[in-house]
């Protein structure tokens, strides 16, 4: 069970492994196999949220230049494999200057939320369909066309 334990250790994208797949010298009892199978679910969510955080997303440059947080969120089909589908505005833009290619740039989702605004990491997962605006300063909810959308600056 050490050697196992150590392997995992060893290997950082454990959460990506098959247990079958481990190669050890020890032989895992059926409850250490059951609690990883167990695990599985939580491994995957973090295997997909990590290549998420790697793929591209449309920011305006209102977040970019002028150190707005993302008031407005909105996940599209993605266009290829490296497109998240994520659109990610402030909410003080207007359509003529959404319209103006030179104010969206492309960033990973990863320096969205880690170098921009650590309140999307909640919602990054949700399915393409997906529409939020911000209503407080650290919340967002569902984009029902009723409600304002609370701007706020880093």
């Amino acid at each position: 069970i050490n050697s196992l334990a150590k392997q995992l250790q060893a290997y950082p994208h454990f959460y990506v492994a098959d247990i079958e797949a481990l190669n050890t010298d020890d032989t895992p009892t059926p409850d250490i196999v059951a609690e990883f199978r167990s695990r599985q679910g939580a491994y995957t969510a973090m295997r997909d949220r990590r290549i998420l955080l790697d793929k591209r997303a449309m920011v305006s440059k209102k977040i970019l230049d002028e150190g707005w947080k993302v008031g407005y969120m909105e996940r599209v089909e993605p266009h290829d494999a490296e497109d998240s589908g994520w659109f990610f505005a402030s909410g003080t833009e207007d359509q003529g200057y959404l319209d103006d290619c030179h104010n969206i740039q492309l960033l990973p989702v990863g320096v969205v939320w880690q170098q921009l605004d650590r309140d999307i990491f909640a919602y990054i997962d949700r399915p393409v369909g997906t529409r939020l605006i911000r209503t407080s300063p650290d919340q967002f909810e569902v984009d029902r066309l009723d409600r304002e959308i609370y701007t706020v600056k880093r």
